[in-house]
């Protein structure tokens, strides 16, 4: 497989995306069941919690019997208008651009309101352990995606509009969610009713605050940046890896939430100019490396286990490689995914567990992490 097979199969699943608007189903959205709201089920914690549950990881789709409808995914837009520029970049077709700004258009005219600024969250509601968010409660990570995305934008056309909803994201994230200190070191909290430390998510805004830094030249997002990252390196064990987050519950390791991590990290070190976390990064990427992947280089999920083979851990790993400067290795990365994962239908399938394959497209999850992923190594090479 060389470059150009690669971007023939970045610029079909672009194709497939585009002709459904943008538009799809998620892992997570089982609870738009119009069919289950109607039901005294939809008011049992546990009987949402299930009912996600049951269609993440059920390989038949039952969404069209039940009611989900197809939706934008604002993260999901975020994903596939930093694609589409990148695929400017490889191409020079002006309408990548032109499909980009629209779809920046949209998001900075579909938020959450009544907050200190611009904040998004999921198009559906979501049932945790403890509590049950609304459909398009906002959070960090969602949030910075859209922010970092916005700024993709204010890089490729200079419009100072993508730069300045950025800015108002930023305030959202300092201004509405909770904050925990450990001297400068600084966690947010992953919703403004919440207290979690989860420490992608502060990493994931720590990465913001750094790129509106070197955007807009101002030393308070440098103090805000430094500090969420020395939080993050101070979440670090000893053998350069981190356990999802703080509470009892978040004590496992999985491979993109590591990804994120060190991408935050390293584009800390780039947009501020700030080695002090060489060190933490490269004990960081030395355990990705030994601990997330078989002996012969396939990804794995956890830490402990390979199963499910996920696309969204393909697209994360091979977004790691390409940013740490490994083309070669996010290659062929690239090509054990299509044998895997790439359907001919002109999509990437969710996952393969060890007793089942789950072919249904995401949207969200799937299609856009990697056709992100594939843009971002197509810029690389």
């Amino acid at each position: 497989m060389d470059r150009t097979d690669i971007l023939n199969i970045a610029t079909r699943l672009y194709r497939y995306a585009k002709d459904r608007d943008f538009s799809g189903w998620d892992p997570y959205d089982g609870l738009n069941s119009r069919l289950f709201k109607a039901t005294p089920l939809n008011r049992i914690p546990l009987c949402r919690l299930a009912w996600i549950q049951f269609f993440k990881r059920c390989p038949i789709n039952f969404r069209p019997l039940v009611l989900v409808p197809k939706g934008r995914n604002a993260k999901g837009i975020a994903l596939f208008a930093s694609a589409a520029l990148n695929l400017h970049r490889i191409t020079g077709d002006e309408q990548y651009v032109k499909d980009a700004v629209d779809l920046l258009d949209w998001l900075r005219g579909n938020y959450t309101k009544g907050y200190s600024g611009h904040a998004w969250g999921y198009n559906f509601p979501w049932q945790s352990r403890l509590d049950l968010k609304p459909a398009f409660f906002p959070t960090i990570v969602t949030t910075s995606f859209i922010a970092l995305s916005l700024l993709d934008g204010y890089d490729a056309t200079n419009d100072g509009i993508y730069l300045e909803t950025a800015v108002s994201a930023a305030n959202f994230i300092l201004k509405d969610l909770n904050i925990h200190r450990e001297g400068e070191a600084t966690a947010y909290s992953y919703g403004p009713d919440d207290h979690s430390r989860v420490h992608n998510a502060t990493a994931l805004g720590g990465h913001l605050f750094a790129r509106l830094y070197k955007a807009a030249n101002d030393k308070n997002y440098l103090t805000a940046a430094n500090n969420a990252m020395a939080f993050v390196v101070s979440r670090q064990r000893d053998d350069g890896a981190w356990l999802y987050g703080d509470d009892p519950t978040q004590k496992w390791i999985d491979n993109f939430h590591t990804g994120y991590n060190l991408i935050a990290l390293k584009k800390y070190q780039e947009f501020t100019g700030d080695t002090r976390y060489k060190e933490a990064i490269a004990k960081g990427f030395s355990f990705y490396q030994k601990e997330l992947f078989t002996r012969t280089g396939e990804p794995k999920y956890f830490s402990h286990s390979f199963y499910p083979v996920d696309i969204h851990t393909c697209a994360v790993a091979i977004l790691m490689f390409a940013e740490f400067d490994m083309p070669d290795r996010a290659k062929e990365l690239i090509e054990w995914t299509v044998t895997k994962l790439w359907n001919k239908k002109g999509w990437f399938d969710y996952q393969i567990t060890r007793y089942f394959r789950n072919s249904i497209p995401y949207m969200r999850w799937s299609e856009g992490w990697i056709l992100n992923s594939l843009a971002k190594f197509g810029i690389t090479t």
